[in-house]
């Protein structure tokens, strides 16, 4: 293939949507091999860490928060509760919407993952070195705020 054909198909220029995936599946699998353990997923602490440092939220502030969609995060905070991680009950104020809390049970579960959690992240620092490390969650970050 010549390079304008390469062009023509977008495939002269690196495409940062499908770096950004390859390594979300990659680095999912690598905190979920640290986490294992304790059985808990990567997703779910960050669900469960998100609840604790939001307070209280609903399903649509949460979905917010974590750039997902509603039935996702309704699927996974299912999944939560049946573990006994998280409650949810209908808003008073509004009875389409669901406040999701902690249990202890769910806290207990964040503590008892922060170490291997904690092991992940110092894994992927010494790997990638601090300052570059540090420049890619500014990176990351900043590819996130709405423009």
């Amino acid at each position: 293939m010549n390079s304008t054909e390469m062009e023509e198909l977008g495939l002269d220029w690196p495409c940062v949507c499908s770096y950004v995936r390859k390594t979300d599946r990659y680095l999912s699998k690598f905190y979920d091999g640290y986490l294992a353990p304790v059985h808990i997923k990567t997703t779910q602490l960050a669900l469960l860490r998100s609840i604790v440092r939001y307070k209280a939220c609903s399903i649509t502030e949460l979905g917010r928060i974590l750039l997902m969609d509603q039935t996702t995060v309704t699927r996974n905070v299912a999944v939560l509760e049946k573990r006994n991680f998280l409650s949810s009950e209908k808003r008073s104020d509004d009875g389409r919407q669901k406040t999701v809390k902690i249990t202890p049970h769910g806290l207990q579960k964040i503590k008892e993952a922060t170490p291997h959690w904690r092991q992940a992240q110092e894994a992927v620092q010494n790997r990638l070195g601090k300052e570059q490390f540090d420049t890619l969650i500014q990176t990351l970050s900043c590819l996130q705020k709405k423009q």
